[in-house]
């Protein structure tokens, strides 16, 4: 007996039973990710409202609301990018949320008589927080020893632009923020833009040493929530449908451009970076457009008719709504793959690549190496023998962000 999701025309998260046994889930059958139940053999929305309280299910086990008591929940949302928890009553269908630092929240769960989550802010690392019943919170465990000295974080200011097709674009953009560094008069800082994977994931503000480690040096940083990214509704989520490497790209570029005519940061000295998807992004704002002047691709995606047809199994079809259908469609793999526009990108970039990768294989990088090198252009091609899809060991993260800012030093003739 099929009570939702019988058609394709909806998301279905964390379906779950509460105390009385009915059946609770996150449904965006209205645009947003909301909690629904079944009651009396009919569904009905819990709580309308235009916040997430779901997210791509990844893997398994992944929750955003757990019950307290048969008519109390504990639950999380996202709104403009950042995360929120809140008590909502099934009863009343009210929600009470709690004021606090944290902006990135996740894995909801009960514990004893009230509930904890995983949390983090912009300027701490995630701790396990208690959350009680009358709003207020505490830490029950905080792993980090890490001692950060808050004169020197750079925090996030959420931010919107209109992109391609009039469409308003989120954003975070981070200052450059060292209180040793100081720059030269009239200066502007050099610029990364950042795309994350997925690509139908999101970034939030919580803290992320790895853009730290790039303000601490001078470089603003904007990480940008392209048309696609979860967290902003169902139809924000499809703009990417048969539009990857459109949309994502033209995004990236408009986020550049409304920095420059803010003047934030210095045109002239604009990076890409991105990982998995996000690197096919790179590599295609690389090729097809002229905004960026270096870029990062790491284990990023140059051929999308090797991925088509050499992926795992659970990302084997996600390619069918993001191009289209394989091989019926093969001209559009090949008009959006970087590899066979090489000739359009025409600036420095430096690949970053782990050889046990079974996601995006390492022939991937190495074609493009090869085409780019056969013109003459600046590459660096690090690889990493003992890593996979994302690089997990210490000794090659620090070697990975070295010899990446040792590339952009040597491109734009930095002295960080």
């Amino acid at each position: 007996n099929v009570v939702a999701g019988d058609n394709f025309d909806e998301s279905i998260f964390q379906p779950q039973w509460s105390p009385d046994n009915q059946l609770y889930f996150v449904t965006d059958i209205n645009n947003w990710w909301n909690i629904s139940r079944i009651k009396n053999g009919q569904r009905e929305i819990v709580f309308d409202s235009k916040k997430e309280f779901g997210l791509p299910l990844w893997q398994l086990g992944m929750t955003t609301f757990c019950f307290i008591d048969r008519h109390t929940i504990g639950c999380l949302w996202t709104q403009e990018g950042s995360w929120f928890a809140g008590i909502l009553d099934t009863e009343v269908r009210s929600l009470q949320s709690f004021t606090n630092e944290y902006t990135s929240i996740d894995s909801a769960c009960v514990y004893k008589d009230s509930w904890c989550a995983i949390a983090g802010s912009p300027a701490k690392p995630k701790e396990i927080i208690n959350f009680k019943e009358d709003t207020s919170t505490n830490i029950l465990y905080s792993p980090s020893s890490l001692e950060l000295e808050p004169k020197d974080l750079s925090r996030p200011e959420s931010i919107r632009f209109i992109s391609g097709g009039n469409e308003s674009v989120h954003a975070f953009y981070y200052p450059p923020c060292n209180s040793h560094y100081v720059c030269g008069d009239n200066e502007l800082p050099p610029a990364i833009a950042l795309a994350h994977g997925g690509p139908t994931s999101s970034t939030d503000s919580s803290l992320n040493l790895k853009i730290q480690f790039w303000t601490s040096r001078g470089f603003a940083v904007v990480d940008i929530n392209y048309r696609g990214s979860t967290g902003f509704g169902r139809k924000y989520r499809q703009l990417l449908n048969n539009n990857w490497g459109i949309a994502d790209v033209e995004d990236t570029s408009h986020a550049i451009s409304h920095l420059a005519s803010e003047g934030k940061i210095d045109p002239n000295r604009c990076i890409i970076r991105g990982g998995s998807a996000g690197g096919f992004t790179v590599l295609s704002a690389l090729t097809f457009t002229n905004t960026f002047k270096a870029g990062a691709s790491l284990y990023g995606i140059g051929d999308l008719e090797i991925l088509a047809k050499d992926t795992h199994k659970f990302e084997s079809l996600y390619l069918e709504s993001l191009i289209g259908p394989y091989p019926k469609r093969k001209d559009i793999y090949r008009k959006r793959s970087p590899i066979y526009h090489a000739k359009g990108l025409n600036c420095p970039v430096i690949f970053l690549q782990g050889l046990e990768d079974k996601v995006v294989p390492p022939n991937q990088a190495e074609m493009m190496v090869k085409v780019l090198r056969d013109k003459g252009i600046y590459v660096s091609h690090i690889t990493f023998p003992d890593e996979g899809h994302g690089f997990r060991k210490a000794v090659n993260i620090i070697k990975s962000f070295e010899s990446e800012l040792n590339f952009y030093q040597d491109v734009f003739h930095l002295q960080v």
